[in-house]
């Protein structure tokens, strides 16, 4: 049988390339060289099959890889001066010896070192996983969730630890900001952290987005000693629940226009209070995209009023409402040879505890940006002014914050 196969493949070829030699004028010794040389091919490939034939051993499926595999990484450097007004004390008494963005005055560091892996193993199923080494800590788990597309609607689900989906301040991927921190309102009321959960997004149309999330209302940024110190007990959880509509109205050559409002209840660690309580938080976000003049303009507005607040050694304490706002400009100037500075401006005012008189901060910061090569590498500029905790201003603390960021 064999013969015979190889005989009506070199049959098949021959009569092949005769035809072949008609069109294209192949010589005769041409047509044997190639005769021979598939010949001894044929030889070949028998051979392979005889020899696996014969082997008694396991053949062993290899595991399916997935279908694309991303390595991504981010390196951010921060040099900062501080200067203050005064010292600046802890609620405890103690000397607050960080600035405004909780690194050490005047220094240089490495603020950000992160590694992604994430990928697809099929149409429906993606996933993710994000490490962090910021300023120079131990290494932990930032992110590690996986994503499931439905076919029949428009439904994603995305199963473990992820960002809180609040604010759209928040949700903006680091690399992507325009300052070196976000808001601080951003920053103290909502949510600023990751967590474990499941969180539903579906899209019913263009440029409309509902969500709803069920969270751990753990939070994943508390130090070792306070992880014992969780919300209820296996008994008696106590979930976070975030609810989401997120809203692209317009979209157009002259202008692009995207609006986010969230609500979050049920329990949850909250880091403005250092205790746990229901929370009870609004969030309105918007950003405005003036195309022809290359000005972006976002603000939004947060409030919560949390109740139930209990400390973590189980004390009760309370607590007022918490609101706060911020307003942005970032504007690129529209010189060729400047092309990819961005000048940049804030205001940002939040109130942690309406029922205290010290609670609030106020920060004005100005700055640019410059992408060297996209976001891929650029340099973050600001010059930030916090007055934290009274009206009369003498408490500033003044920084000039710079940084480079790569991707790769």
């Amino acid at each position: 049988m064999k013969k015979f196969l190889s005989a009506a493949t070199v049959f098949m070829v021959t009569v092949g390339l005769a035809s072949a030699s008609v069109a294209q004028d192949y010589s005769m010794d041409e047509i044997m060289q190639k005769l021979q040389q598939l010949e001894q091919k044929v030889a070949q490939l028998e051979a392979e099959n005889e020899a696996l034939r014969a082997s008694k051993g396991v053949r062993v499926v290899p595991r399916k890889r997935t279908k694309k595999l991303t390595v991504k990484g981010r390196v951010l450097l921060r040099a900062t001066w501080d200067k203050r007004d005064e010292i600046v004390y802890k609620s405890d008494g103690s000397i607050n010896t960080k600035d405004f963005y909780g690194d050490t005055p005047n220094s240089m560091i490495v603020r950000k070192a992160r590694v992604q892996f994430q990928g697809k193993l099929n149409r429906n199923f993606s996933y993710k996983i994000h490490i962090r080494a910021d300023r120079g800590t131990g290494v932990r788990l930032w992110d590690a969730f996986v994503d499931y597309k439905f076919d029949a609607i428009p439904l994603k689900l995305r199963m473990g630890q992820q960002k809180i989906p609040v604010s759209l301040s928040y949700l903006r991927p680091g690399p992507k900001i325009k300052f070196p921190e976000r808001p601080i309102v951003v920053r103290d009321l909502d949510s600023h952290d990751r967590d474990v959960g499941v969180r539903a997004i579906f899209k019913p149309m263009k440029g409309l987005q509902l969500e709803a999330a069920v969270m751990n209302g753990e939070g994943v940024k508390q130090d070792e000693d306070d992880l014992k110190n969780k919300i209820g007990n296996i008994h008696d959880k106590r979930y976070s629940y975030v609810f989401a509509v997120d809203a692209k109205p317009v979209n157009t050559d002259v202008i692009g226009l995207r609006v986010r409002a969230a609500y979050q209840t049920g329990y949850a660690y909250l880091y403005y209070t250092s205790a746990n309580a229901k929370r009870n938080l609004f969030d309105i976000e918007a950003s405005a995209n003036i195309k022809p003049v290359g000005l972006i303009l976002e603000g939004g507005y947060s409030r919560d009023n949390p109740s139930h607040v209990v400390k973590t050694d189980g004390t009760p304490e309370t607590w007022g409402n918490a609101k706060g706002y911020y307003v942005q400009a970032d504007y690129k100037v529209p010189i060729e040879a400047l092309k990819n500075l961005h000048l940049l401006a804030r205001y940002s005012y939040d109130n942690i505890n309406t029922d205290a008189s010290d609670a609030k901060k106020k920060v004005a910061s100005y700055g640019f940006y410059y992408l060297l090569d996209g976001w891929q590498a650029a340099i973050r500029t600001a010059y930030v002014v916090a007055n934290q905790g009274t009206d009369t201003g003498k408490d500033d603390d003044r920084m000039l914050v710079t940084e480079l960021q790569l991707l790769f």
